[in-house]
């Protein structure tokens, strides 16, 4: 390979490889956020503080149907394994304002929950109900993307480095054609994308378990 064609490899390369690690900064920053709770009133009304925000998930719902009514059905659901996947919860009280709950086996790493609060406010002949579910917060896989997104960037530049002051420079057309192995710094930048989304799920799944038994509750059985 021709000394030119090999510069122009490194440089394409580099930018398609920038790039990537650029849009891998930008779901980093999406999922941190994503931490924070979007549902500040609700929030504030269980008394969750800026540092249980990301372990905590909240929010809320308007259905038809009485709080003593739909306080039961809550507990009956939740004794039959309503949370699915999350395993089974233990009902530490019921009554027509509250209904309080607790995963089966706290410690277990299979169960993304550990503890569950159900609060009824009546409106009419509706009522409204907020909730708060304490669940992994994801920080610590964050914390380790933000690490190797680091540590990706540093690569880069000196795999960058390394091309312009020993490969590129050399005489040997078989060494410049090792060029293209700057492909190889993808390795390097791909795991914060995985980080991200691994950090995201337990939460999402656990808010779309909550928002379909509360909006569900009314038809209930």
């Amino acid at each position: 390979m021709d000394a030119e064609t090999a510069r122009m490899v490194v440089i394409g390369i580099a930018a398609v490889l920038a790039l990537i690690w650029l849009s891998a900064l930008q779901v980093m920053i999406l999922a941190t956020r994503d931490q924070g709770s979007p549902a500040q009133e609700t929030a504030e009304r269980f008394g969750v503080v800026e540092q249980e925000s990301a372990s905590t998930i909240v929010g809320e719902a308007e259905v038809d149907g009485l709080p003593e009514e739909l306080s039961r059905k809550l507990a009956t659901l939740l004794a039959r394994g309503a949370m699915g996947p999350f395993g089974p919860v233990k009902i530490l009280s019921c009554d027509p304002e509250e209904v309080v709950f607790e995963a089966s086996e706290p410690s277990s790493r299979i169960s993304p929950i550990r503890h569950g609060r159900f609060r009824m406010f009546r409106s009419g002949s509706r009522t409204r109900i907020d909730y708060a579910l304490d669940s992994p917060s994801g920080r610590t896989l964050l914390k380790v993307g933000w690490i190797l997104l680091a540590l990706g960037l540093a690569g880069l530049l000196a795999g960058i480095w390394l091309q312009f002051q020993l490969v590129l420079p050399s005489p040997s057309p078989q060494i410049r054609g090792q060029s293209v192995q700057m492909l190889q710094a993808i390795h390097l930048i791909w795991p914060p994308f995985l980080l991200a989304y691994l950090s995201r799920q337990p939460r999402r799944l656990a808010q779309a378990r909550m928002e379909a038994l509360v909006n569900n509750l009314p038809y209930a059985r």
